[in-house]
Parts: C-alpha cells; sequence; structure tokens
C-alpha cells in the first residue's frame, strides 16, 4: 500500500489488514480518508495496546519490567520516512508503571536469541506486536510464555489460540 501510495495519488489504492495507516500517511484519518487510498487497517491506536497493557497489570498487579517483541522493520511512511511506535508504547507502559525493554526479530532466526534476551532481564510480563514473523512463531512464543510463567498479551487471535494470554 506504501509504494502504491508513492507510485500514484489519482488511482484508487484500497488495502487490507494496514497497520498505522493514519501515522504513515495512507490516510488523513479514519474517519475520512481523504486521499486515494482506503481500506481496513489492521491496527486501531494505541487505546487497543493500553488496554492489553492494563489487563497485564490487573492480571499481575506487581509486575514492573516487560518485554515487548516487535518487529524490527519500522514502519515506511509514503513520505518516506519511518513512522517510530516506541515513544507511544513507553507512554502508555510507564503510566502503569511498567519498564519496557523492547526486543527486536526481523526473521524466525531471530526468536531464540530474543527469548535468552527476556529471560536474561528477568521480565515479568511479555507483551507481542502482530507482525508477520510473530505469527509464524506464535507457538514458539506462546509455549516460551507459559514454560517461563510469563503472563503475555499478543496482538491477534491466533497468538491465543496457541497459548498467549490475552489478545
Amino acid at each position: 500500500a506504501i509504494a502504491a501510495a508513492r507510485a500514484t495519488q489519482a488511482i484508487p489504492i484500497v488495502f487490507v489488514s494496514v497497520a498505522w495507516p493514519v501515522e504513515t500517511g495512507l490516510v488523513d484519518s479514519f474517519a475520512r480518508p481523504g486521499r486515494n487510498a482506503t481500506g481496513v487497517s489492521s491496527y486501531t491506536g494505541i487505546e487497543v495496546s493500553t488496554k492489553r497493557l492494563e489487563f497485564l497489570k490487573a492480571i499481575v498487579p506487581t509486575a514492573t519490567r516487560l518485554s515487548w517483541i516487535l518487529d524490527a522493520r519500522m514502519a515506511e511512511t509514503v513520505q518516506g520516512g519511518n513512522f517510530e511506535i516506541r515513544p507511544m508504547l513507553d507512554a502508555a507502559a510507564s503510566k502503569l508503571g511498567f519498564q519496557v525493554r523492547y526486543h527486536f526479530v526481523g526473521k524466525s532466526e531471530d526468536i531464540e536469541p530474543v527469548f535468552a534476551e527476556i529471560l536474561e532481564w528477568r521480565a515479568q510480563a511479555l507483551a507481542v506486536a502482530g507482525s508477520v514473523v510473530t505469527v509464524a512463531a506464535r507457538e514458539r512464543i506462546a509455549a516460551f510464555a507459559l514454560r517461563n510463567r510469563l503472563p503475555s498479551a499478543c496482538a491477534s487471535p491466533v497468538h491465543v489460540e496457541a497459548g498467549c494470554l490475552l489478545s
């Protein structure tokens, strides 16, 4: 969708399952897309991530160390820059008393080293962003969280089906 929006402003573009369409410049707003692109977003905003963190805090009120697995690729914008989500996640987590450590995955082979980092940091809760890599590794991620007694909030229902605690 980003590449198509960069290529034309005249041909209509319909996207499916795009994260951050407003922040990346695909549309002006959810209510009024404005440009030549419209579609269905896979992410409804920081409020959903904040709510997941609130549920985690309710489940484990003493947890302060949160590990967050994110895709290593940052979201590109139509204008050619990168949209950075971490400041929003940091703000949401700090309001609930979480310190956040981010763990980046770009391919399947990155999962096991990330697990080692999470254990080394002694995380008390786990959040998992949706991406091609985390969805493909959902069973491994859920098994890791269960084995290490980490309450987990994951970005999609398929993670819950695999064993993640919340979605």
